[in-house]
């Protein structure tokens, strides 16, 4: 067998698209693995086919989704049938080369799938320009160990994101169980709507300025006044996304629209009903027309229960989605909002909410920190690898 590998992808694989199956509710004992895309990332939720025949996968195949939104998409060690959005890449039979280190490298390369990808709505795979990536000149045996290192270190990045999952799973069933409807003295507690939560003062629930007032093209990539948008409230906490500012003359038009410490905001255009706490080191921002912000009355609400309220209670929930007749909601507005009722308990059982939340972020923030500092050990380590820079020796072929 050949024991480098050669110069293109195309040259040391075959590419077999897949096909659309009919999922079977009650597999028989012949039925095979249908491979979607979800699979190529988890096996969290198996699925079958009766079909006799397709374009089957084994574990020392890589797997690529072709077409949509994921289009570029690697898995690898699944078996099965595979569907009509993905793709099997088979090595030669005369080629040595390590299906788990190929995948690894093809990850690697998702960014430039995604640029040389065909379709203006739908991306799709370019089958040329996949065939054409070059292959790093890496010997079986450290291909075989370049796989194992990064495999350890994708395991630890998993485990870091289950533990994330754990701890937001966690504060979800604290918050039912202090605030559902089977809460001790949920009955007694006052049916309020929002409104009656927000502070007492003009402006004290708002969007941000609309057409004309504030322009995209008047921000700006520094300054000293932030813009907040959907993405600061879309993971349901405030986190910083895109850098947008306006100028402090632009400010001086737009005063009514800051924000606040504490100002529970609400996105209410793109993906909406995510709501999070404005945090104290906040500094001078305003928000933009696809927010809406509340700043509350302390002594009644406490900022993180209504948050997590808004975006997580489902009492809260179901009347998001009555407001909208069932459909699939395009847009909340402030109106809405104003009027969505909520069971008001003791504010000193919101705060004791408030202080689990407080807590567990701090967790979440370790976490989320560790979270970052793999991934990013995992970029360095497959650079250096696939550039043949690791010094490998000591790494023992078990």
């Amino acid at each position: 067998m050949t024991e480098l590998m050669l110069q293109t992808l195309g040259s040391v694989i075959s590419i077999a698209k897949g096909k659309k199956h009919e999922i079977t509710d009650s597999p028989s004992g012949k039925a095979k693995r249908l491979i979607g895309i979800d699979d190529l990332r988890n096996d969290d939720l198996i699925r079958y086919t009766d079909d006799t025949s397709g374009i089957e996968a084994i574990s020392e195949d890589v797997l690529i989704a072709w077409d949509g939104a994921n289009a570029g998409t690697i898995g690898f060690g699944k078996r099965g049938y595979i569907g009509s959005t993905i793709a099997r890449l088979r090595v030669r039979a005369d080629i040595h080369l390590f299906a788990p280190f190929l995948a690894m490298y093809l990850k690697s390369k998702f960014d430039y799938l995604r640029q040389t990808a065909t379709g203006a709505t739908i991306p799709h795979i370019n089958r040329n320009a996949l065939e054409s990536i070059p292959l790093p000149t890496i010997e079986f045996a450290d291909q075989i160990r370049i796989a194992h290192l990064l495999g350890k270190v994708e395991g630890l990045i998993a485990q870091r994101k289950q533990h994330l999952q754990q701890l937001d799973d966690l504060l979800k069933s604290v918050f039912l169980e202090m605030f559902g409807s089977t809460s001790p003295n949920y009955e007694v507690w006052p049916l309020v709507e929002i409104r009656e939560l927000a502070a007492k003062h003009k402006g004290a629930m708002r969007t941000g300025p609309f057409g004309s007032n504030l322009l995209h093209s008047e921000f700006i990539p520094e300054g000293d006044v932030a813009v907040l948008g959907i993405d600061n409230a879309v993971q349901n906490r405030f986190a910083w996304g895109e850098h947008r500012f306006i100028s402090n003359q632009k400010y001086e038009e737009l005063q009514n629209y800051r924000i606040f410490p504490g100002d529970v905001i609400v996105t209410i255009m793109g993906t909406i009903g995510r709501s999070a706490v404005i945090p104290d080191d906040i500094p001078i921002a305003i928000n933009t027309k696809h927010l809406a912000a509340i700043t509350l009355d302390r002594e009644l609400a406490n900022p993180l229960f209504l948050s997590y309220s808004i975006h997580s209670s489902p009492f809260v929930l179901r009347q998001f989605a009555s407001k909208n007749r069932g459909a699939i909601m395009s847009g909340l507005n402030l109106g809405i909002i104003k009027e969505i009722k909520i069971k008001r308990p003791p504010i000193a059982l919101q705060n004791r909410f408030a202080d689990i939340h407080t807590r567990v972020d701090q967790l979440k923030s370790r976490y989320q920190q560790s979270l970052t500092d793999l991934e990013s050990l995992y970029g360095a380590l497959s650079q250096q690898a696939f550039k043949g820079e690791l010094d490998l020796s000591r790494m023992r072929l078990d």
